[in-house]
């Protein structure tokens, strides 16, 4: 009998397994980029296949969302945003609106615990309600300054269609004192479904937030509007940095009497017209192909990131972070007083140098991981001189004293045993040192063959590598080849890629002996010269 016991607990956790994403095998409409793909977001995804209620909220509701909006606002007109009125029936979240009396309305509201920040997109699967009030999904920041409306439906029109036949796809910024709104206006807001009502059937409603003066609309995976520059802010409430802040889901419905009719208390009393239904929400990142670029901690064994402002360059394959980029899988534990800066591609400097993130106080870059050996580069420097840059990995000092001349770029690498699921990186500055500034930060997992590849050249992996390594494209020149100083003529360079195999043989002929580059793929090699290697990283 106990067999048959756990026989069927194993049955429910599988089928529970199942169950918990509905979204599987619908692609994301939006392209990622070359080199990249979508990696889910957990922790503010939900397929709501759980039973939730006030006062019995599981686990699975509690980690993700709260029933209130980001404040204590109760909600614009005649709205009263009110607990009771979201709750799940163990498959779909209920957004429900009922009577509150004196005109007015209880309205259902879930806000994420979690953040999300562009490049991001997001998703639900959603039928709207028979009814005058708004049916929202759509973001806030904690300042209420940036908003983006995912959709905002209206399900019934009294006395017309033309409400009920949009879909409201659109964002907002403000000035909260004195209050200021902004928001594109026109028929390209309003998306037109050819003449049949929204609320007849579930509809995919998304958006991809590509940077912060990008926004693409999909409805059903069809890409049915993109927002640029232009659009996003041209009164400039937010100073020039556009939709750039970290940000809460909400989905909620609301009694906008303010500039809508106002739903009867008879209507509101309807519960087969009052419910704003979601099946499922997902949230994706683009991350690179090969790992490079993830920021996850689900197995991922490399992570690379261009540290930069809101708005530079990004180098292909790595994922962009800025002083505003706070620690969630990834980013600084603390980002006051962390600047940013983007120096240009002048002299040469590549889209990896070009930017920085920089500070004069010590602070900590963390990672989520899972436990091993990894690797950490980092990319030193700036347009001016920078002294005494140190870096420690979990408590324990890697890099000490680094100086960077005006103009110059180091890279530098260690390895750090992590047992604790999360990397943490603490960057300071030494006595006569002003600020430490990076452009870089590339996390790689050391597996066994990668060790005992070191030990065979004659490293191990304790070894510093500095002044050894070559990075390419080099950081002032986009000559396809690097060269090797302090060649011996009549001698062999030899280059191994990281499986061990040799990929190229040079007879040196010159004491700078240059070497082409051409054809190589993307990872990283080693150059053997005279039993001496190091290590040469293509990009």
């Amino acid at each position: 009998m106990k067999k048959n016991y756990l026989l069927l607990y194993f049955i429910f956790l599988l089928c529970g397994s199942i169950a918990a994403q509905d979204w599987n095998g619908i692609p994301v409409p939006a392209n990622p980029g070359n080199g990249m793909t979508w990696q889910l977001q957990d922790n503010v995804s939900d397929s709501f296949n759980y039973t939730s209620s006030e006062g019995n909220r599981p686990t699975a509701f509690t980690s993700k969302w709260k029933p209130s909006y980001i404040n204590g606002w109760t909600g614009p007109g005649s709205t009263i945003f009110n607990a009771p009125q979201a709750w799940t029936n163990g498959s779909q979240l209920a957004i429900q609106a009922q009577p509150a009396g004196n005109g007015k309305s209880y309205n259902g509201i879930i806000t994420s615990k979690n953040k999300i920040q562009y490049p991001v997109y997001m998703e639900i699967k959603a039928k709207i309600m028979d009814q005058v009030l708004a049916n929202a999904f759509w973001t806030l920041t904690d300042d209420e300054t940036q908003e983006i409306d995912i959709m905002e439906g209206y399900g019934s029109d009294r006395g017309g269609t033309w409400f009920a036949q949009r879909m409201h796809l659109s964002h907002h910024t403000f000035i909260r004192n004195p209050f200021t709104d902004y928001q594109p206006m026109g028929d390209a807001t309003w998306y037109y479904n050819g003449g049949t009502p929204w609320r007849s059937a579930y509809h995919r409603y998304g958006c991809y937030w590509k940077d912060p003066f990008t926004l693409e609309y999909y409805i059903d995976g069809v890409k049915v509007r993109t927002v640029t520059r232009a659009e996003i802010d041209p009164n400039n409430h937010l100073g020039g940095t556009g939709l750039n802040q970290a940000t809460n889901i909400i989905i909620d419905c609301e009694n906008q009497t303010d500039w809508r009719p106002a739903a009867t208390q008879e209507e509101l009393a309807d519960d087969s017209k009052n419910i704003f239904w979601v099946d499922w929400i997902r949230v994706y990142k683009p991350v690179a192909v090969s790992g490079g670029g993830n920021n996850g901690n689900d197995g991922a064994t490399e992570f690379q990131y261009d540290l930069g402002t809101d708005t530079s360059a990004v180098w292909p394959g790595y994922t962009r972070v800025s002083n505003t980029t706070r620690a969630g899988n990834f980013g600084w534990a603390n980002t006051n007083d962390i600047g940013s800066r983007d120096r240009g591609a002048s002299n040469g400097r590549n889209n990896i140098n070009r930017d920085i993130n920089f500070s004069s106080q010590t602070r900590f870059f963390t990672q989520d991981l899972s436990n091993g050996t990894y690797n950490v580069l980092i990319t030193f420097g700036d347009t001016y001189a920078r002294k005494n840059m140190n870096v420690a990995a979990e408590g324990q000092n890697k890099l000490t004293n680094i100086n960077t001349n005006a103009g110059q770029y180091v890279s530098r690498s260690f390895d750090v045993n992590v047992n604790d699921g999360k990397l943490d990186l603490r960057f300071s500055v030494g006595n006569g040192g002003d600020v430490w500034s990076i452009t870089r930060i590339w996390i790689r997992k050391v597996t066994s063959n990668s060790a005992n590849l070191l030990a065979a050249k004659g490293l191990t992996l304790e070894d510093p590598v500095e002044t050894t390594e070559f990075l390419y494209p080099n950081p002032a020149k986009t000559d396809d080849f690097v060269t090797v100083p302090n060649s011996e003529i009549g001698s062999s360079i030899i280059i191994y890629n990281s499986a061990g195999q040799v990929v190229k043989k040079v007879s040196v002929v010159s004491e700078n002996q240059k070497i082409s580059l051409e054809g190589f793929a993307k990872g990283m090699y080693f150059i053997n010269l005279n039993g001496q290697s190091t290590k040469l990283i293509v990009q």
